[in-house]
């Protein structure tokens, strides 16, 4: 909920298991903190203008066509949910949505205009960790 921060909504099945639980945390954590630098530092100067046909983009997660600012956030939640699958030594899906974010960036790449500078800049940090994907690198932002 993007605008009701530190809210977070989770639909939890039955048969969840506790990294399923530890992933949707995560995929919100990732939102928020998205949202949070948005609200501070104006990644998405006009959310209205990326919904416009021209600023639509493939979403990395969903593999549909999204308004920019929400194939953004897919984005970076695929970073952040690879990362995490990283962390637990579970390389199956430490690179699952490669291939979709690259695809998502270079689209976003295409359509800067519908970014603020907070918003160019992390997506140059995308475009590196598509180029030369370090794990280690985001555990170390993490923790500094």
């Amino acid at each position: 909920m993007s605008n009701v921060m530190g809210l977070v909504w989770l639909n939890p099945q039955s048969d969840w298991s506790i990294i399923e639980y530890a992933e949707a945390i995560y995929h919100e954590f990732i939102h928020q903190s998205i949202f949070l630098d948005d609200m501070i530092n104006c990644m998405f100067p006009n959310a209205n203008e990326c919904a416009k046909e021209e600023a639509l983009v493939t979403s990395t997660i969903l593999k549909i066509k999204r308004p920019l600012d929400r194939a953004y956030h897919a984005a970076g939640v695929s970073i952040g949910i690879m990362h995490l699958y990283h962390l637990f030594n579970y390389s199956k899906n430490s690179d699952k949505y490669m291939d979709d974010l690259r695809k998502t960036v270079e689209e976003i790449e295409a359509r800067t205009q519908f970014l603020g500078k907070q918003g160019v800049k992390t997506l140059e940090i995308m475009r590196k960790f598509i180029n030369h994907p370090s794990f280690d690198d985001i555990t170390y932002s993490l923790q500094n």
